[in-house]
């Protein structure tokens, strides 16, 4: 795990990075379901928008219906925080924020 620096003086990690940034990235035109009540799971959105796809889940089974974790896109690290449609209702509980 090298997302995060190694103290809060130094810069996060970049790392190199083999995808190219205009990549086109057909699965995120289907990964919206036609039935407005099946619910999508936003993994496959991050999978395929972050470098390599290499997305680490922080707490993968922690409230569930939240998607916590670090990733890269361009090299650089970013954080994603999102709602999980497919583990339950699209809302955000405020029991999950802490």
């Amino acid at each position: 795990m090298n997302y995060l620096p190694l103290s809060n003086q130094d810069a996060a990690p970049i790392r190199a990075n083999i995808d190219p940034w205009e990549r086109d990235i057909p699965s995120l035109d289907t990964v919206i379901p036609l039935q407005s009540t099946a619910a999508d799971n936003m993994l496959d959105v991050i999978e395929p928008i972050v470098d390599e796809a290499d997305f680490f889940d922080i707490m993968p089974d922690y409230a569930k219906n939240i998607i916590t974790g670090f990733g890269r896109v361009n090299g650089r690290t970013v954080d994603i925080v999102g709602n999980q449609p497919k583990k339950s209702q699209p809302v955000v509980w405020m029991s999950t924020l802490r």
